[in-house]
Protein backbone atom coordinates (compact mmCIF):
# COMPACT_ATOMS: atom_id res chain seq x y z
CA UNK A 1 0.00 0.00 0.00
CA UNK A 2 1.35 3.40 -0.97
CA UNK A 3 -0.26 6.53 0.48
CA UNK A 4 0.55 10.22 0.25
CA UNK A 5 -0.65 13.60 -0.89
CA UNK A 6 -1.28 14.39 -4.53
CA UNK A 7 1.93 14.87 -6.50
CA UNK A 8 4.17 13.13 -3.97
CA UNK A 9 5.20 10.42 -6.45
CA UNK A 10 2.89 7.51 -5.52
CA UNK A 11 2.26 6.46 -9.14
CA UNK A 12 5.91 6.87 -10.09
CA UNK A 13 6.98 4.63 -7.20
CA UNK A 14 4.33 2.00 -8.07
CA UNK A 15 4.74 1.86 -11.84
CA UNK A 16 8.20 3.21 -12.67
CA UNK A 17 10.05 1.59 -9.77
CA UNK A 18 8.31 -1.38 -8.14
CA UNK A 19 6.46 -2.67 -11.23
CA UNK A 20 9.46 -2.06 -13.49
CA UNK A 21 11.84 -3.93 -11.15
CA UNK A 22 9.38 -6.83 -10.66
CA UNK A 23 9.00 -7.20 -14.42
CA UNK A 24 12.74 -6.90 -15.01
CA UNK A 25 13.50 -9.70 -12.55
CA UNK A 26 10.86 -11.92 -14.10
CA UNK A 27 12.08 -11.25 -17.65
CA UNK A 28 15.65 -12.14 -16.67
CA UNK A 29 14.52 -15.64 -15.67
CA UNK A 30 13.83 -16.18 -19.38
CA UNK A 31 16.45 -17.24 -21.90
CA UNK A 32 18.58 -14.71 -23.73
CA UNK A 33 16.79 -15.68 -26.97
CA UNK A 34 13.37 -14.87 -25.47
CA UNK A 35 14.55 -11.60 -23.91
CA UNK A 36 15.55 -10.16 -27.26
CA UNK A 37 11.85 -9.88 -28.18
CA UNK A 38 10.93 -7.98 -24.98
CA UNK A 39 11.16 -4.31 -24.14
CA UNK A 40 13.07 -4.63 -20.86
CA UNK A 41 13.55 -0.91 -20.34
CA UNK A 42 16.18 0.67 -18.11
CA UNK A 43 17.00 -0.65 -14.63
CA UNK A 44 14.97 1.40 -12.10
CA UNK A 45 16.95 3.71 -9.81
CA UNK A 46 16.78 1.91 -6.45
CA UNK A 47 19.31 0.41 -4.03
CA UNK A 48 17.42 -2.76 -3.14
CA UNK A 49 13.98 -4.40 -3.16
CA UNK A 50 13.10 -7.73 -1.57
CA UNK A 51 10.13 -10.06 -1.79
CA UNK A 52 9.05 -9.02 -5.28
CA UNK A 53 6.78 -11.32 -7.27
CA UNK A 54 5.94 -11.11 -10.99
CA UNK A 55 3.50 -8.18 -11.07
CA UNK A 56 0.31 -7.23 -12.90
CA UNK A 57 -0.59 -3.57 -13.45
CA UNK A 58 -3.91 -1.99 -14.24
CA UNK A 59 -2.90 1.37 -15.66
CA UNK A 60 -4.73 4.54 -14.67
CA UNK A 61 -4.47 6.16 -18.09
CA UNK A 62 -6.42 3.61 -20.15
CA UNK A 63 -7.63 4.81 -23.54
CA UNK A 64 -11.27 5.86 -23.61
CA UNK A 65 -13.60 2.89 -23.94
CA UNK A 66 -15.66 2.32 -27.08
CA UNK A 67 -19.19 3.69 -27.07
CA UNK A 68 -20.33 0.07 -27.46
CA UNK A 69 -18.44 -1.29 -24.45
CA UNK A 70 -20.69 -2.22 -21.51
CA UNK A 71 -20.35 -3.86 -18.10
CA UNK A 72 -21.57 -7.10 -19.69
CA UNK A 73 -19.08 -7.08 -22.57
CA UNK A 74 -16.04 -5.99 -20.52
CA UNK A 75 -16.65 -8.61 -17.80
CA UNK A 76 -17.39 -11.53 -20.21
CA UNK A 77 -20.83 -11.91 -18.59
CA UNK A 78 -22.41 -10.95 -21.92
CA UNK A 79 -20.69 -13.87 -23.66
CA UNK A 80 -21.78 -16.30 -20.92
CA UNK A 81 -25.39 -15.11 -21.15
CA UNK A 82 -25.18 -15.60 -24.92
CA UNK A 83 -24.19 -19.24 -24.39
CA UNK A 84 -27.02 -19.71 -21.88
CA UNK A 85 -29.67 -18.31 -24.24
CA UNK A 86 -28.38 -19.83 -27.49
CA UNK A 87 -28.23 -23.35 -26.09
CA UNK A 88 -30.73 -23.64 -23.26
CA UNK A 89 -33.46 -20.98 -23.55
CA UNK A 90 -37.09 -21.47 -24.61
CA UNK A 91 -37.75 -19.99 -28.06
CA UNK A 92 -41.19 -18.54 -28.85
CA UNK A 93 -42.74 -16.58 -31.71
CA UNK A 94 -42.23 -12.78 -31.32
CA UNK A 95 -45.68 -12.10 -32.82
CA UNK A 96 -47.93 -14.79 -31.30
CA UNK A 97 -45.93 -15.87 -28.22
CA UNK A 98 -46.33 -19.52 -29.22
CA UNK A 99 -43.66 -22.23 -28.93
CA UNK A 100 -41.85 -22.73 -32.22
CA UNK A 101 -42.52 -26.43 -32.68
CA UNK A 102 -41.20 -28.67 -35.47
CA UNK A 103 -43.00 -28.68 -38.87
CA UNK A 104 -43.33 -31.12 -41.75
CA UNK A 105 -42.33 -30.58 -45.39
CA UNK A 106 -46.03 -30.33 -46.36
CA UNK A 107 -46.62 -27.56 -43.82
CA UNK A 108 -43.57 -25.63 -45.00
CA UNK A 109 -44.55 -25.89 -48.69
CA UNK A 110 -48.16 -24.82 -47.98
CA UNK A 111 -46.96 -21.89 -45.90
CA UNK A 112 -44.56 -20.74 -48.64
CA UNK A 113 -47.30 -20.91 -51.29
CA UNK A 114 -49.76 -18.88 -49.22
CA UNK A 115 -47.22 -16.36 -47.97
CA UNK A 116 -45.56 -15.62 -51.32
CA UNK A 117 -48.27 -16.49 -53.88
CA UNK A 118 -47.65 -14.72 -57.19
CA UNK A 119 -44.25 -13.36 -56.14
CA UNK A 120 -40.80 -14.31 -57.39
CA UNK A 121 -38.78 -15.97 -54.66
CA UNK A 122 -35.38 -17.52 -54.16
CA UNK A 123 -35.03 -20.68 -52.10
CA UNK A 124 -31.65 -20.40 -50.37
CA UNK A 125 -29.31 -21.99 -47.85
CA UNK A 126 -27.31 -19.76 -45.51
CA UNK A 127 -23.57 -20.33 -45.92
CA UNK A 128 -22.31 -17.39 -43.86
CA UNK A 129 -24.11 -15.02 -41.52
CA UNK A 130 -21.86 -12.03 -40.76
CA UNK A 131 -18.73 -14.20 -40.70
CA UNK A 132 -15.19 -13.38 -41.79
CA UNK A 133 -13.45 -15.46 -44.45
CA UNK A 134 -13.27 -16.16 -48.19
CA UNK A 135 -15.27 -19.44 -48.14
CA UNK A 136 -13.48 -20.67 -51.29
CA UNK A 137 -13.54 -24.39 -50.52
CA UNK A 138 -17.17 -24.27 -49.42
CA UNK A 139 -18.30 -22.46 -52.57
CA UNK A 140 -16.14 -24.66 -54.81
CA UNK A 141 -17.87 -27.69 -53.31
CA UNK A 142 -21.29 -26.29 -54.26
CA UNK A 143 -20.08 -25.43 -57.79
CA UNK A 144 -19.10 -29.09 -58.25
CA UNK A 145 -22.65 -30.04 -57.25
CA UNK A 146 -24.06 -27.85 -60.02
CA UNK A 147 -24.92 -24.61 -58.22
CA UNK A 148 -23.91 -21.39 -59.92
CA UNK A 149 -25.30 -18.39 -58.05
CA UNK A 150 -25.48 -16.95 -54.54
CA UNK A 151 -26.46 -13.77 -52.80
CA UNK A 152 -23.21 -12.36 -51.41
CA UNK A 153 -23.59 -9.35 -49.12
CA UNK A 154 -27.06 -8.73 -50.55
CA UNK A 155 -26.08 -8.84 -54.23
CA UNK A 156 -26.66 -11.59 -56.80
CA UNK A 157 -23.28 -13.10 -57.69
CA UNK A 158 -21.91 -15.90 -59.86
CA UNK A 159 -19.86 -18.43 -57.90
CA UNK A 160 -18.22 -20.06 -60.91
CA UNK A 161 -15.47 -19.00 -60.78
CA UNK A 162 -15.52 -18.45 -57.02
CA UNK A 163 -15.26 -14.72 -56.22
CA UNK A 164 -12.24 -13.46 -54.30
CA UNK A 165 -13.81 -12.11 -51.10
CA UNK A 166 -11.87 -9.96 -48.58
CA UNK A 167 -11.00 -12.47 -45.85
CA UNK A 168 -10.90 -9.88 -43.05
CA UNK A 169 -14.43 -8.59 -43.72
CA UNK A 170 -17.71 -10.07 -42.49
CA UNK A 171 -19.94 -11.58 -45.17
CA UNK A 172 -23.53 -12.71 -45.70
CA UNK A 173 -23.67 -15.59 -48.19
CA UNK A 174 -26.86 -17.41 -49.24
CA UNK A 175 -26.54 -20.19 -51.83
CA UNK A 176 -29.41 -20.07 -54.35
CA UNK A 177 -31.06 -23.47 -54.77
CA UNK A 178 -33.80 -22.21 -57.10
CA UNK A 179 -35.54 -19.03 -58.24
CA UNK A 180 -39.20 -19.33 -59.19
CA UNK A 181 -42.66 -17.78 -59.00
CA UNK A 182 -44.75 -19.13 -56.15
CA UNK A 183 -47.92 -20.41 -57.82
CA UNK A 184 -49.99 -23.58 -57.96
CA UNK A 185 -48.54 -24.84 -61.26
CA UNK A 186 -45.04 -24.83 -59.84
CA UNK A 187 -45.79 -26.62 -56.55
CA UNK A 188 -43.82 -29.83 -57.44
CA UNK A 189 -40.76 -27.74 -58.32
CA UNK A 190 -41.17 -25.63 -55.18
CA UNK A 191 -41.37 -28.78 -53.06
CA UNK A 192 -38.21 -30.26 -54.63
CA UNK A 193 -36.31 -27.01 -54.12
CA UNK A 194 -37.34 -26.70 -50.48
CA UNK A 195 -36.51 -30.36 -49.78
CA UNK A 196 -33.06 -29.88 -51.38
CA UNK A 197 -32.42 -26.70 -49.40
CA UNK A 198 -33.45 -28.29 -46.11
CA UNK A 199 -31.20 -31.28 -46.81
CA UNK A 200 -28.18 -29.09 -47.62
CA UNK A 201 -28.92 -26.78 -44.70
CA UNK A 202 -29.32 -29.66 -42.22
CA UNK A 203 -32.97 -28.80 -41.58
CA UNK A 204 -32.69 -25.04 -42.18
CA UNK A 205 -33.44 -23.00 -45.31
CA UNK A 206 -34.56 -19.48 -46.20
CA UNK A 207 -36.96 -17.77 -48.62
CA UNK A 208 -36.04 -14.38 -50.11
CA UNK A 209 -38.25 -12.20 -52.28
CA UNK A 210 -36.68 -10.97 -55.54
CA UNK A 211 -37.28 -7.65 -57.28
CA UNK A 212 -37.62 -7.06 -61.03
CA UNK A 213 -33.85 -6.71 -61.35
CA UNK A 214 -33.21 -10.09 -59.73
CA UNK A 215 -31.87 -8.59 -56.50
CA UNK A 216 -32.91 -9.22 -52.91
CA UNK A 217 -35.77 -7.01 -51.72
CA UNK A 218 -34.53 -7.50 -48.15
CA UNK A 219 -31.45 -9.20 -46.72
CA UNK A 220 -33.49 -10.71 -43.88
CA UNK A 221 -35.55 -13.47 -45.46
CA UNK A 222 -38.09 -15.92 -44.02
CA UNK A 223 -36.38 -18.76 -42.18
CA UNK A 224 -37.71 -22.27 -42.77
CA UNK A 225 -36.99 -25.09 -40.38
CA UNK A 226 -37.94 -28.71 -39.82
CA UNK A 227 -37.09 -28.24 -36.18
CA UNK A 228 -38.87 -25.01 -35.36
CA UNK A 229 -41.62 -22.65 -36.47
CA UNK A 230 -44.69 -20.80 -35.20
CA UNK A 231 -47.91 -22.76 -35.97
CA UNK A 232 -49.68 -19.54 -37.03
CA UNK A 233 -47.14 -17.47 -38.96
CA UNK A 234 -44.42 -20.14 -39.31
CA UNK A 235 -41.77 -17.79 -37.95
CA UNK A 236 -38.57 -19.73 -37.27
CA UNK A 237 -35.44 -18.63 -35.47
CA UNK A 238 -32.14 -19.19 -37.32
CA UNK A 239 -29.49 -21.46 -35.82
CA UNK A 240 -28.64 -19.29 -32.82
CA UNK A 241 -25.22 -18.67 -31.30
CA UNK A 242 -23.78 -16.10 -28.88
CA UNK A 243 -23.61 -13.41 -31.58
CA UNK A 244 -27.42 -13.33 -31.77
CA UNK A 245 -27.55 -12.14 -28.14
CA UNK A 246 -24.93 -9.40 -28.39
CA UNK A 247 -25.81 -5.73 -29.01
CA UNK A 248 -22.48 -5.46 -30.86
CA UNK A 249 -23.25 -8.25 -33.35
CA UNK A 250 -26.29 -10.04 -34.81
CA UNK A 251 -28.46 -9.24 -31.77
CA UNK A 252 -28.24 -5.47 -32.12
CA UNK A 253 -31.27 -3.18 -32.20
CA UNK A 254 -31.79 -1.74 -35.70
CA UNK A 255 -33.01 1.64 -34.42
CA UNK A 256 -29.86 2.52 -32.46
CA UNK A 257 -27.46 0.03 -34.13
CA UNK A 258 -26.79 -1.56 -30.74
CA UNK A 259 -25.53 1.66 -29.14
CA UNK A 260 -28.54 1.88 -26.73
CA UNK A 261 -28.90 5.60 -27.45
CA UNK A 262 -30.26 7.63 -30.35
CA UNK A 263 -27.52 9.90 -31.66
CA UNK A 264 -28.70 13.02 -33.49
CA UNK A 265 -25.51 14.28 -35.14
CA UNK A 266 -27.00 17.68 -35.97
CA UNK A 267 -28.33 18.21 -32.44
CA UNK A 268 -25.06 17.05 -30.86
CA UNK A 269 -23.01 19.52 -32.86
CA UNK A 270 -25.11 22.42 -31.57
CA UNK A 271 -25.07 21.54 -27.88
CA UNK A 272 -22.55 21.46 -25.08
CA UNK A 273 -20.05 18.64 -24.60
CA UNK A 274 -21.94 17.27 -21.59
CA UNK A 275 -25.11 16.77 -23.62
CA UNK A 276 -26.53 13.29 -23.02
CA UNK A 277 -28.53 11.66 -25.84
CA UNK A 278 -31.84 9.92 -25.17
CA UNK A 279 -31.99 6.14 -24.56
CA UNK A 280 -33.39 4.19 -27.50
CA UNK A 281 -37.08 3.50 -26.92
CA UNK A 282 -37.14 0.58 -29.34
CA UNK A 283 -34.77 -1.54 -27.21
CA UNK A 284 -35.29 0.12 -23.82
CA UNK A 285 -31.68 1.29 -23.74
CA UNK A 286 -30.24 -2.25 -23.90
CA UNK A 287 -29.03 -2.11 -27.52
CA UNK A 288 -30.68 -5.51 -28.14
CA UNK A 289 -33.18 -6.52 -30.84
CA UNK A 290 -36.70 -6.36 -29.28
CA UNK A 291 -37.59 -9.73 -30.87
CA UNK A 292 -35.16 -11.39 -28.44
CA UNK A 293 -37.71 -10.84 -25.64
CA UNK A 294 -39.44 -13.94 -27.04
CA UNK A 295 -36.49 -16.11 -26.02
CA UNK A 296 -36.38 -16.71 -22.28
CA UNK A 297 -34.42 -18.71 -19.73
CA UNK A 298 -36.45 -19.46 -16.59
CA UNK A 299 -38.86 -16.68 -17.53
CA UNK A 300 -36.19 -14.02 -18.12
CA UNK A 301 -35.23 -12.46 -21.45
CA UNK A 302 -31.73 -11.28 -22.32
CA UNK A 303 -33.08 -7.70 -22.08
CA UNK A 304 -34.14 -8.34 -18.48
CA UNK A 305 -30.59 -9.38 -17.60
CA UNK A 306 -29.09 -6.27 -19.23
CA UNK A 307 -31.47 -4.11 -17.17
CA UNK A 308 -30.56 -5.95 -13.95
CA UNK A 309 -27.70 -5.33 -11.51
CA UNK A 310 -24.77 -7.59 -10.68
CA UNK A 311 -26.50 -8.41 -7.39
CA UNK A 312 -29.67 -9.45 -9.28
CA UNK A 313 -27.58 -11.73 -11.51
CA UNK A 314 -25.88 -13.30 -8.47
CA UNK A 315 -29.24 -14.03 -6.81
CA UNK A 316 -30.73 -15.43 -10.04
CA UNK A 317 -27.76 -17.74 -10.69
CA UNK A 318 -27.75 -18.87 -7.05
CA UNK A 319 -31.50 -19.65 -7.04
CA UNK A 320 -31.25 -21.40 -10.42
CA UNK A 321 -28.43 -23.64 -9.17
CA UNK A 322 -30.42 -24.50 -6.04
CA UNK A 323 -33.33 -25.68 -8.23
CA UNK A 324 -31.26 -27.26 -11.03
CA UNK A 325 -31.98 -30.90 -10.16
CA UNK A 326 -33.14 -31.82 -13.66
CA UNK A 327 -30.73 -29.59 -15.58
CA UNK A 328 -27.82 -30.87 -17.62
CA UNK A 329 -24.23 -30.55 -16.47
CA UNK A 330 -23.65 -27.94 -19.20
CA UNK A 331 -26.41 -25.65 -17.84
CA UNK A 332 -25.00 -25.96 -14.33
CA UNK A 333 -21.49 -25.13 -15.55
CA UNK A 334 -22.65 -21.88 -17.22
CA UNK A 335 -24.68 -20.90 -14.13
CA UNK A 336 -21.74 -21.62 -11.82
CA UNK A 337 -19.43 -19.50 -13.98
CA UNK A 338 -21.93 -16.63 -13.98
CA UNK A 339 -22.25 -16.95 -10.20
CA UNK A 340 -18.46 -16.78 -9.73
CA UNK A 341 -18.16 -13.73 -12.01
CA UNK A 342 -20.94 -11.94 -10.14
CA UNK A 343 -19.49 -12.87 -6.74
CA UNK A 344 -16.06 -11.44 -7.55
CA UNK A 345 -17.59 -8.21 -8.85
CA UNK A 346 -19.66 -7.94 -5.67
CA UNK A 347 -16.55 -8.56 -3.55
CA UNK A 348 -14.97 -5.37 -4.89
CA UNK A 349 -18.11 -3.27 -4.49
CA UNK A 350 -19.71 -3.39 -7.96
CA UNK A 351 -22.99 -5.07 -6.95
CA UNK A 352 -25.08 -2.03 -7.96
CA UNK A 353 -23.87 -1.76 -11.60
CA UNK A 354 -26.34 -2.73 -14.33
CA UNK A 355 -25.06 -5.17 -16.96
CA UNK A 356 -26.15 -2.95 -19.84
CA UNK A 357 -24.48 0.17 -18.46
CA UNK A 358 -21.94 1.68 -20.85
CA UNK A 359 -18.31 1.88 -19.71
CA UNK A 360 -18.08 5.55 -20.70
CA UNK A 361 -20.65 6.42 -18.00
CA UNK A 362 -18.59 4.85 -15.18
CA UNK A 363 -16.33 6.80 -12.86
CA UNK A 364 -12.59 6.17 -13.07
CA UNK A 365 -12.71 4.08 -9.89
CA UNK A 366 -15.61 1.96 -11.14
CA UNK A 367 -13.84 1.30 -14.44
CA UNK A 368 -10.63 0.36 -12.59
CA UNK A 369 -12.47 -2.11 -10.35
CA UNK A 370 -14.28 -3.61 -13.34
CA UNK A 371 -10.94 -4.28 -15.07
CA UNK A 372 -9.59 -5.69 -11.81
CA UNK A 373 -12.55 -8.13 -11.58
CA UNK A 374 -11.64 -9.53 -15.01
CA UNK A 375 -8.14 -10.35 -13.71
CA UNK A 376 -9.49 -11.88 -10.50
CA UNK A 377 -11.72 -14.18 -12.58
CA UNK A 378 -8.62 -15.71 -14.18
CA UNK A 379 -7.24 -16.96 -10.81
CA UNK A 380 -3.83 -15.41 -11.50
Amino acid sequence: VITGVSGSGKSSLAFDTILAEANRRFFYTLSHYSRQFLDLGARPALRSASGLSPAIAIAQNETQASVRASVASLSDIGELLGVLFARFAEKRCPTHDLPTEARSIDEIVNFTKSQYYGRTIAVTVTIADQKKGQFKKTLEGFVKKGYSKAFIDGKLSDIDPVPNLPKDEKHDISLIIDTLKAEATKEPRLRRSIETALTLGEGLACIHTIDSKGQLESRSGQHLSLQAGCPLCHFAWPRLDTRHFSPNSLGRCEECDGRSIIIDEEADSKTEENFEPDPCRNCGGTGLDPKLKSITFRGRSIQKFYQSTIKDLFEFASESLDSSLGDSAAVKLVLETLLNHARRMMDIGLDYLHLGRRIRTLSNGEAQRLRLSAILNEHL
